[in-house]
């Protein structure tokens, strides 16, 4: 028979070994199952934030500030972030725990994590930063029609925090694949007793791929677009895109102003801050050398053909073309002068066949080639069409 206390240290061997072997292979002596437990809560918790949230609200930003106006695409990219702020905070204070019990202040895992905790505050700081200052090249600045225009790169308009975020980001991207790499090949063996599950190694590679593709896809599809378009803003602040709402909200109302006073019919209103007054020493611009946009990934758009028999028609008319193009933001080549076709036809003077009655005449057709660079077919259908209403007679 089996004795009692036999019987009491078999049942106690098989209580300590079914949850044991559920779990698979041995813990560590220096850890625990309360602290496995703490360790991958830790784990997710990081690596949802960190790893998978943080790069979705950059691709958001992306691919929706192309097609959306600031106020649209912001929304959508600021919920993303601040959504991975709670999940952020709840894994960066069980990582501390497991630290403290552990005594793993020193290692280099801590360490990369503690600064990408901090590097996370700074990223909201530039964002608010970012958002909260009126910049015309991002779109979030009232319209100003007294503004000048505004003839630099779209990156140099920008305020040096909103180039710091970009970069900034990227960079918390970078540093959290390589982070939670080093988690679940390095820290939770050393935790658990055993590698973690491949398929963790396969979800890892597979979305350390799809990120880069996705975010360099965009800049390689949608930033020429980007840039025209905040190009033409600043290139006319008076039209930048603003928060009507917002206005609607801080005017007056309409019951509450004064009535207007009505001017004496002697009163001739001036023009002194409308217009400028003329200098006649200064020639109007229209008249000067058209400016030229310099292309900035001298991408080829369109190549153009002007041609006429009249020469000083064709160079008028590109001149006119020029100044257009510039107002519009296009980059254009200097005109290119190409060979002049010279053609020979014969007038006849009289009915007779005889050589005196035929004269012939020299025909020359003046062309020039002009390249467009970095338009969106937008922008240059716009162009295109404003001067084919206004093209010279003899021009084509």
């Amino acid at each position: 028979m089996i004795d009692l206390n036999t019987f009491a240290a078999l049942a106690l061997a098989l209580a300590i070994a079914t949850p044991a072997a559920a779990q698979g292979a041995p813990i560590p002596s220096d850890s625990s199952w309360e602290q496995v437990h703490w360790t991958k809560i830790h784990g997710w918790c990081m690596a949802t934030g960190f790893f998978i949230l943080l790069p979705l609200g950059s691709l958001t930003a992306r691919y929706l500030r192309a097609y959306l106006p600031f106020q649209k695409w912001l929304g959508p990219h600021a919920a993303i972030q601040l959504i991975a702020l709670p999940v952020i905070c709840i894994g960066f204070g069980v990582g501390v725990h497991v630290a403290i019990y552990n005594g793993q202040w020193k290692v280099p895992h801590t360490k990369i994590g503690l600064t990408l905790f901090l590097m996370y505050w700074i990223q909201l700081v530039l964002g608010i930063c970012t958002a909260s200052t009126p910049s015309v090249a991002l779109g979030n600045a009232k319209p100003d029609p007294t503004a000048a225009p505004d003839a630099r790169h779209p990156l140099k308009a920008r305020p040096w925090y909103a180039l710091l975020h970009a970069f900034w980001g990227v960079s918390m991207c970078i540093m959290a694949s390589v982070q939670v790499r080093r988690g679940y090949t390095i820290e939770w063996p050393m935790k658990r007793g055993q590698p973690a599950s491949e398929h963790v190694n396969r979800a890892w590679k597979a979305w350390v791929v799809i990120v880069p593709v996705l975010y360099l896809g965009g800049l390689a599809l949608l930033l020429r677009r980007q840039w025209s378009q905040e190009r033409a803003r600043m290139l006319n602040p008076g039209a930048a895109p603003a928060n009507h709402e917002n206005e609607a909200q801080t005017s007056p109302d309409p019951q509450e102003l004064p009535p207007p006073i009505q001017p004496p019919k002697s009163y001739i209103p001036k023009s002194i801050g409308l217009t400028q007054p003329h200098d006649p020493s200064v020639p109007p611009k229209s008249l000067l050398k058209p400016p030229v946009h310099a292309p900035t990934h001298h991408h080829p758009v369109a190549l153009l053909h002007f041609r006429t028999y009249y020469h000083p028609n064709l160079e008028f008319f590109l001149h006119f073309a020029y100044h257009a193009a510039y107002a519009l933001g296009i980059p254009l080549s200097h005109p290119a002068h190409l060979p002049t076709q010279r053609s020979l036809f014969t007038v006849l003077k009289s009915p007779f066949i005889f050589k005196k009655a035929q004269e012939n005449f020299e025909k020359k057709t003046h062309k020039r080639a002009v390249k467009v660079w970095d338009t969106e077919p937008e922008v240059l259908n716009v162009w295109l069409r404003y001067l084919e209403e206004h093209m010279m007679p003899g021009v084509g």
